[in-house]
């Protein structure tokens, strides 16, 4: 290897050091061999240090102060800039396994909502039993209204934003027992209709579809253990589930309650709904709001809203029912605590105005309860306290509610239902009598053997059988093992009546 004399001089401070290649070195030396000034610059380094034009001082250079700063603060960038690349990637994989975790849990939840959804599709099928049906539908809605919200935690962000974007529910609600409760009476009394097997097909086919997308939600969070794309990022279809909900729960109300389908029935709009409750309370410049501002498909569901009215009269939180505006109960908080007593036949006078609005029905009695009946209280109001009971031609109807007047100014005070409510909606049957209470009561002898039964009254009574008030005897009975039964027999055809 031959090296020019520049390459040599240039490798002079690695060939003091030691740093070069043998090869390197060996050249280097043969090079110094045959040329006199390179040895001459390698032996005193003088002219080496002249022609590069360095200054070499006594002490060795020390780096600048600043200079120093900089590279210890890149370095330590550095180190920041990776421990963050760690800490993200760490979180990652935590935040990764957690997600995994809760497709894990929402997979357990799905398929304990898919056995209880199937205990519930079986229930349908109950209702065309002969016998009694015994239904469990209560407590299995429990379990649908424990283990929704128990799967909703388990939701990713965007299966959440459906669930809140959603305007119903993900819990059911109870009218469904109803339902199945009217349809099962109306097949076991031979009431069964064309009407009545459309409304249990509807209902079969809205928990087939329920049933049918739990199934297929499981089928692919199966997956989800073997870490498949499919049942980790495909979201489960909330909207589709709280739509199911809502047909279910509107079908549920309207059927049980007016025996009509949902299209049949129509809400009070918001503004019919404040105008009524200013007419009903006779408070034509109250402010009414209705409490919560809920949505309307949630108004559909439950059948039933509050309002807020708040005037001269006092503030009345009030609940109604949305489809037929019967005012269901009322509670107002501005009560006096001070004054002398009305006489209570002013306050009776006045009840003759009270009743006929919030019952919707110009025929009732009254009984006197008495001041302060069943009620207690730290602040000195003072309330008379009265049953009232819509009837129909002199006879009583089975409803009742207790309601209560500021006996010191003659305001409503409070309204409750203390036995079924009054369907002022439902039409009375005719007034002819075919079977007397004689023949009722053998009649019930023979379907009820060791049972002795007494009269006792007779009422109207909504029946589930005619949707409308029937008129009946009420007999109640009991047996040597002391089971108690209330029985009506309707005096028109002398068989049981079923009620709301």
């Amino acid at each position: 290897m031959k090296l020019t004399c520049e390459a040599v001089q240039d490798m002079y401070v690695l060939y003091q050091e030691d740093e070069l290649h043998h090869s390197v070195k060996q050249a280097i030396d043969e090079h110094l061999g045959s040329c006199t000034h390179c040895t001459k610059v390698y032996e005193s380094g003088d002219n080496f240090i002249k022609r590069k034009n360095i200054k070499q001082a006594d002490e060795p250079i020390k780096p600048s102060n600043k200079l120093d700063q900089e590279i210890k603060l890149k370095l330590k960038l550095r180190k920041m800039r990776f421990l963050l690349l760690f800490l993200v990637v760490v979180i990652l994989i935590f935040s990764f396994f957690q997600y995994v975790d809760k497709r894990k849990n929402l997979l357990y939840e799905v398929s304990s909502l898919e056995q209880t959804v199937r205990d519930i599709y079986f229930e349908l099928d109950r209702v065309k039993w002969e016998g009694d049906a015994n239904f469990n539908t209560i407590g299995l809605i429990d379990e649908v209204n424990e283990k929704t919200p128990r799967m909703k935690r388990q939701l990713n962000l965007f299966e959440r934003r459906q669930e809140n974007n959603h305007p119903y529910q993900i819990t059911l609600s109870f009218n469904l027992g109803e339902f199945l409760h009217v349809l099962h009476e109306r097949y076991k009394q031979d009431a069964w209709s064309t009407r009545d097997e459309k409304a249990l097909t509807m209902m079969n086919g809205y928990f087939e579809e329920y049933e049918k997308l739990l199934e297929e939600q499981r089928l692919r969070l199966n997956h989800v253990r073997d870490y498949r794309p499919v049942s980790l990022v495909k979201p489960f279809p909330m909207e589709q589930l709280m739509t199911i909900h809502y047909n279910i729960d509107r079908l549920a109300y309207t059927y049980s309650h007016f025996q009509e389908f949902p299209e049949e029935r129509k809400i009070l709009t918001k503004k019919e709904q404040k105008a009524l409750a200013k007419e009903v309370f006779q408070m034509p410049d109250a402010e009414v709001t209705i409490t919560p501002e809920i949505p309307q498909e949630v108004l559909e569901g439950f059948g039933s809203y509050n309002t807020m009215i708040q005037g001269e009269q006092g503030n009345y939180y009030a609940e109604w029912n949305v489809y037929t505006g019967r005012l269901l109960s009322f509670n107002n908080s501005q009560l006096s605590k001070n004054g002398d007593l009305l006489p209570e036949e002013t306050v009776q006078e006045k009840l003759q105005a009270y009743v006929p609005r919030i019952l919707d029905t110009e025929e009732f009695r009254f009984e006197v309860k008495g001041l302060n009946y069943n009620y207690e209280s730290n602040v000195d109001h003072q309330l008379y306290t009265y049953r009232i009971i819509p009837m129909h031609n002199g006879i009583d109807t089975n409803a009742a509610y207790r309601l209560t007047v500021d006996a010191r100014t003659g305001k409503l005070a409070s309204l409750i239902s203390l036995d079924r409510p009054f369907y002022a909606e439902l039409k009375f049957s005719p007034d002819d009598a075919q079977v007397n209470k004689e023949q009722a009561l053998v009649h019930l002898e023979e379907n009820y053997s060791g049972f002795s039964f007494t009269y006792t009254a007779m009422q109207y009574v909504p029946s589930v059988l005619t949707n409308q008030y029937e008129k009946v005897f009420v007999f109640e009975g009991e047996n040597d093992q002391g089971h108690e039964r209330q029985v009506f027999v309707n005096v028109r055809t002398g068989e049981e009546e079923v009620v709301y």
